[in-house]
């Protein structure tokens, strides 16, 4: 048996997609195969000024942290000393095999504890941060970018989602320290959608944060450029919600495009999906894409980025249609319009070749792969261990 200890910024029910999904399968994969992982997470909130675990029943062990912190202004100023001395007590005698640590706000604590335990760390890149911000680095976007790179540095083996998000991340890191790709995010298909769209008009689905990674107001308008026997339904929450609905207001598209509130009910949002013809993921960057995952579940095709896990996506689902993220507008628009007169053949399909992408990229053969290099990082961490003390 393997005892892993996972940290990760977030984790179910706080939210559910990205990090948090891929943390929570991998844990319930690791429990089905008789293997023991522990999940720290913290959260912060803004308005008490405390970081906290809200521990839920999952099925395995989670570990509850509840601590106030000094006052923090931006994540990067967070100090992993408010918790170090505190975690090495409550895990020391458990005795792990190695720490997995997802992305870089808690890097500083996971390097910390892999020194004092001296067990290998083993880094998780979902997003490298880098390529995100497309070069752009402010003095906080440095931070972060410094703070995730010395996390990689300091690590036994480096985990990425994409071939190009390892591209991305080797110059940075020594050629010693293995890169390796996990393919995962998808679960068995299930439902079969309709081969034939629906009744005109034709529409088009998007669920996720209403943010500028997520390039919200580009998708608003591309839409706005496609005719009337169209229409939008895009359910989430955040920061450009406001911009979005004057938007809206001011192109007089409130009888085509519907806002729903975000909802964590899985049922609702496969709901949604199947009653829509496209699934658009419409990001600027995805490392993954884990919405666009569940759109192929159910087999409903999708309009995505050209870029990292969309990108592969594609590549084996053969189905769907692509756009160019750096072109603007213009590529998504031709995208979201070649989609409205190309649903049907794409939809058969989606519905055939959605098994081949699954055989590529279910939870299971992704855990497997994450299991045997992790399993191979502490057999070569313990050989040198003796070595060293021969």
């Amino acid at each position: 048996m393997m005892k892993t200890l996972v940290l990760t910024p977030s984790y179910p029910p706080n939210k559910q997609g990205g990090i948090d999904k891929v943390v929570f399968e991998f844990a319930k994969q690791a429990k089905l195969n008789g293997h023991a992982m522990t999940v720290i997470s913290f959260q912060y909130n803004a308005n008490t000024d405390i970081y906290t675990r809200v521990c839920v029943d999952t099925g395995f062990e989670i570990v509850e942290i509840k601590q106030e912190s000094n006052k923090v202004e931006t994540l990067v100023d967070w100090n992993c000393e408010n918790f170090l001395s505190d975690l090495i007590e409550l895990i020391a005698y458990k005795e792990f095999d190695c720490i997995v640590c997802h992305d870089w706000f808690l890097s500083e604590l996971a390097i910390a504890l892999c020194n004092k335990l001296g067990i290998p760390l083993i880094s998780f890149i979902h997003a490298f941060k880098y390529e995100e911000y497309q070069g752009k680095l402010n003095a906080e976007r440095l931070a972060i970018h410094e703070r995730q790179v010395q996390m990689m540095k300091s690590s036994s083996r480096v985990i990425c989602l994409a071939e190009n998000v390892k591209r991305s991340i080797s110059p940075f890191i020594n050629q010693d320290i293995p890169i390796d790709v996990i393919r995962c995010g998808m679960s068995k298909p299930h439902g079969l959608s309709s081969i034939a769209p629906s009744s005109s008009p034709i529409t088009y689905y998007y669920h996720g944060r209403f943010t500028d990674d997520k390039n919200v107001m580009g998708l608003l308008e591309s839409f706005s450029m496609l005719s009337d026997n169209t229409q939008l339904v895009m359910r989430g929450q955040g920061k450009r919600e406001s911009d979005m609905r004057k938007f809206i207001q001011n192109h007089d598209l409130a009888h085509r495009i519907k806002l729903l509130p975000w909802c964590k009910d899985a049922n609702v949002i496969s709901k949604d999906i199947q009653s829509s013809d496209v699934y658009v993921l419409a990001s600027q960057y995805e490392p993954l894409g884990l919405s666009l995952m569940e759109s192929i579940e159910l087999g409903v095709p999708a309009v995505m980025p050209d870029c990292y896990g969309p990108n592969e996506i594609f590549n084996a689902l053969k189905s769907g249609w692509q756009f160019s993220p750096r072109s603007g507008c213009t590529s998504l628009t031709n995208a979201l319009k070649k989609a409205a007169a190309e649903v049907r053949p794409m939809r058969i399909r989606t519905l055939v070749n959605r098994w081949q992408c699954f055989s590529l990229f279910s939870w299971h053969s992704g855990y497997t792969n994450f299991f045997n290099l992790t399993t191979t990082t502490t057999t070569i961490q313990g050989k040198k261990s003796c070595q060293k003390a021969g």
